[in-house]
């Protein structure tokens, strides 16, 4: 993929002379942003005058200066508000398209909100006025400027594009970027790439390592970078993410350390297939199956989870990921049932902790069974990526993600038998996914190592 598209850019630059020296426009309108627009900015959600941080306005500098920008930025740097920004400013100075693309439609939108407020949080009011048309996907403006958010792998050709930004880059696959790549090849737009980093095997962090080859400009900010009065974030925010994320995630999304896609069990690129939008309960039939995987904690820095999905034909698909910490067993089942009473659980019932935990959900008046890991853990994990590979089982909790980009494997001493996990490393939320998929592709009766049941009649007729 990056040799092609070296090649791209080779061919294209033999053809418009890119990356072209800045143009007389170009210094005007960087003047222009910095001197007359952020000055006027007023925050939309702060309600006080905007206060652009260094990394920020280095960055925003280069995509007046540069024609390619690669931002590899932490978690809370404000990657959508400051390109939503670069947007509401260029609402006024030029006509045709800003595409936006990123791997959950939600965060596309979330920078068409961003530059939605800025435009009517300033103190020009003919940045508000000049709206003329306002969705969630898009904004109209009357000087012939649009914001699209498109959904992720959706083809972007019949557009007049000026700026294309992709956000979340580190989840997007080659396939998605192919497509999104070739979006006006002829009008020439403004690239801005963003994401944290996610493995090395991906076309982003090639693109990261290469990016001076490339032609972009690239702009690295860690979390720890952009703490106060540096930036934006709070020690105690870094502090509560650390603790919700685990050490291996927060070092990837937060301090831009990559974990190598090495001896992994699943792969980035099997993981970044089953990724979707969870399902909606309230858009669901009320009689549709669902399923919660639960993994139950052993200590107290350990985290509980349920892993709560429906059963839509073949597809088991999430509707949330939902965690506790610190929180008697007993609570977490009186919350389950009144959530989801009429769910099927399937929780981890090994030893004498696990036949406790299916007690308590059984007393809940919940239906439940529990799974002997010790006898099942390497059957459920083979299962779950047979399920993955053939496409039914959609997940979208962020920290199950990553869990699963990271889940390692190794053979055991036993012949044939390989051990999964690794000591240190969370994994409570694939455990917890991989109990739902185990129960949902092997119900009650077809070999399931069960060490605990309830009444489970239903799920054998």
């Amino acid at each position: 993929m990056l040799e092609r598209y070296i090649q791209y850019l080779q061919e294209l630059k033999t053809l418009t002379r890119i990356p072209a020296p800045r143009t007389a426009l170009d210094i005007e309108l960087e003047r222009r942003f910095f001197q007359e627009f952020v000055p006027n900015a007023i925050h939309p959600e702060k309600g006080t005058p905007l206060t652009l941080y260094k990394f920020q306005q280095d960055a925003l500098h280069n995509l007046f200066g540069h024609q390619r920008n690669l931002w590899e930025w932490g978690r809370q740097t404000g990657k959508s508000s400051s390109s939503g920004l670069y947007l509401a400013f260029m609402s006024r100075e030029t006509r045709g398209d800003a595409i936006i693309s990123s791997f959950r439609h939600e965060r596309s939108k979330e920078i068409v909100k961003w530059a939605r407020d800025w435009c009517l949080a300033h103190k020009d009011p003919e940045y508000a006025q000049n709206i003329d048309n306002d969705a969630a996907t898009h904004l109209t403006f009357r000087t012939g400027f649009r914001i699209i958010a498109l959904p992720r792998g959706e083809s972007s050709r019949g557009y007049a594009t000026r700026i294309r930004i992709m956000d979340e880059s580190q989840l997007i696959n080659d396939k998605d970027l192919a497509a999104f790549l070739p979006t006006g090849l002829a009008t020439m737009p403004k690239d801005l790439f963003m994401g944290t980093v996610w493995g090395t095997s991906g076309w982003w962090w090639r693109f990261i390592q290469n990016a001076q080859k490339l032609g972009y400009a690239l702009s690295q900010v860690t979390s720890e970078d952009a703490m106060q009065p540096n930036g934006p974030i709070y020690q105690s925010e870094l502090e509560r993410l650390n603790m919700e994320l685990g050490t291996l995630q927060y070092d990837q999304e937060c301090l831009l350390k990559p974990i190598p896609d090495v001896d992994v069990f699943f792969g980035t690129a099997l993981v970044k297939l089953c990724i979707y939008e969870p399902v909606q309960l309230s858009s669901l039939p009320s009689n549709i199956k669902i399923i919660i995987g639960f993994d139950h904690a052993v200590s107290g820095g350990d985290e509980s989870v349920a892993w709560v999905a429906a059963q839509i034909g073949s597809i088991l698909q999430e509707i949330e990921t939902r965690i506790w910490l610190n929180t008697l067993i007993h609570d977490q089942a009186r919350e389950l049932a009144q959530l989801y009473p009429h769910a099927q659980y399937c929780i981890d019932g090994t030893a004498e902790g696990g036949k406790e935990a299916v007690g308590t959900f059984k007393r809940a008046g919940l239906k439940v069974i529990g799974v002997d890991f010790g006898k099942a853990k390497q059957s459920m994990m083979i299962t779950l990526k047979d399920s993955m590979q053939r496409g039914t089982v959609r997940y979208a909790d962020e920290s199950l993600i990553n869990q699963l980009g990271y889940y390692k494997f190794k053979e055991s001493n036993v012949k044939g038998r390989y051990r999964f996990g690794e000591k240190g490393t969370p994994d409570d939320r694939v455990d917890a996914l991989a109990l739902a998929n185990y129960f949902a592709q092997k119900p009650l009766g077809t070999g399931m190592p069960v060490t605990v049941t309830s009444s489970f009649e239903s799920l054998t007729e």
